[in-house]
């Protein structure tokens, strides 16, 4: 007996068009939101780091964490229009890199080891401090495009489990492998926005 659809798949055909219009338009402004972290994080552009668009997937929080290989860190934000309740993440990879990278190493030496049971306080705080000028600039880019800003200060906890949102997923190439580095925005806050025009894309430098 074949396994039935899943219940991501699920949620995204109960959401209907408005959340795939979202969608859509999350994956039209993923070159502002890679042109806003390289600018977010200069070291990036100075090392010609690649970053792509992984992908734009309808999941609840748990699912987009859970996968991730440990210790992850997590910045919550709310938005507006809203409020709900949102994101940024980072896997061991990425927490890794950006430490390495805000520590002045070249780039090209291993990552700093981390523990798997969590990051120690100064790195936490290092971390902390890099995911607040993230979520400022894709709030920057998100308002200019979309209408929607982020605000850390307001922060909410995430989405319930069974809340649709969308994770907007970057990959980072790294000497390491690849880092990933993910926006969760709540489905809802989107769709509303989802019929405006659609904004010129930014290439990424």
């Amino acid at each position: 007996m074949s396994a039935g659809p899943s219940p991501t798949l699920l949620r995204f055909a109960h959401a209907g068009a408005r959340v795939r219009s979202a969608t859509a338009a999350l994956e039209r402004e993923a070159p502002r939101l890679i042109a806003a972290l390289r600018r977010s994080i200069p070291f990036l552009s100075r090392r010609g780091v690649p970053i792509t668009l992984a992908g734009v997937r309808v999941e609840t929080f748990d699912e987009v964490t859970t996968p991730l290989a440990r210790p992850i860190h997590v910045t919550r934000f709310c938005t507006t229009p809203g409020p709900g309740a949102g994101a940024m993440v980072f896997d061991a990879a990425a927490s890794g890199f950006l430490l390495e990278g805000v520590l002045g190493g070249a780039g090209t030496g291993p990552a700093p080891e981390l523990n798997p049971s969590g990051l120690s306080g100064p790195q936490a705080a290092l971390l902390s401090g890099l995911a607040g000028n993230i979520v400022k600039a894709f709030s920057t880019s998100l308002s200019a495009g979309l209408g929607i800003a982020l605000d850390g200060r307001g922060a909410v906890s995430p989405a319930a489990a069974d809340s649709v949102s969308l994770a907007c997923e970057l990959a980072v190439e790294t000497p390491q492998g690849t880092a990933r580095i993910i926006l969760v925005i709540p489905a809802d806050a989107l769709a509303t926005r989802a019929t405006a025009p659609e904004p010129e894309a930014a290439g990424d430098p």
